[in-house]
């Protein structure tokens, strides 16, 4: 339902209302980006309640319902990565980037799995798409840079950290924002000392 919604808007762009001069996929939109609300809300309940295998059934039909809409597989992935269904989850993820490649949320999540099971090349891989299709995606800034500090690459590192710290919103990463603000100050106190830093705990703070 959601992706028909979409389209309906899409075509509406090129209508503008008589009376007032208005495009008319103002009004259009309201249908996907209600549907898109409910389908949100009804999850977020789900999760609230711990049902995930709910959530999952539901994904599926939508799934089933819309074989072209790639959200939905994000949205499915997300789910199944939840519950520990890992090799489902990456399924799901990598089917949605077949659909729509431009799909930060998909490289994002790959690149979770990726570092999970110890393939740090490809997480690095995965976050990098998923910041040349987002730069803001406030996640992939952290991981990226928290991976590159880890792996003793901090000036590599310190560009995405700083940048993760400009936009995360405080009252959901207020603890990442204060481990990265130390690990930024002690990196650069070393830098300014003349030092090298390595950037794994050697003259500064661990990695974030």
């Amino acid at each position: 339902m959601v992706h028909p919604a979409y389209e309906f808007a899409q075509d509406e762009v090129f209508v503008t209302t008589p009376a007032m001069g208005i495009v008319n996929s103002w009004r259009a939109a309201a249908l996907p980006i209600g549907l898109g609300l409910m389908l949100l809300v009804g999850l977020l309940q789900i999760f609230r309640l711990g049902r995930l295998k709910d959530a999952a059934a539901m994904l599926e039909r939508a799934r089933e319902a819309d074989p072209s809409n790639a959200m939905v597989r994000v949205e499915l992935g997300t789910v199944r990565l939840l519950a520990g269904e890992d090799a489902l989850a990456r399924a799901a993820f990598e089917d949605a980037l077949r659909l729509d490649p431009g799909l930060a949320m998909a490289h994002h999540s790959l690149g979770l799995l990726a570092d999970k099971e110890g393939r740090e090349d490809e997480a690095l891989s995965h976050w990098r798409a998923a910041l040349e299709r987002d730069p803001g995606h406030v996640d992939a800034l952290f991981r990226l840079g928290s991976a590159l500090a880890r792996r003793g690459r901090a000036d590599e590192a310190r560009p995405y950290l700083e940048q993760f710290v400009a936009r995360a919103p405080r009252e959901i990463y207020a603890r990442q924002v204060v481990n990265t603000m130390a690990w930024l100050k002690g990196h650069a106190e070393v830098s300014s000392q003349g030092g090298h830093s390595r950037g794994d705990g050697v003259g500064v703070r661990d990695p974030p």
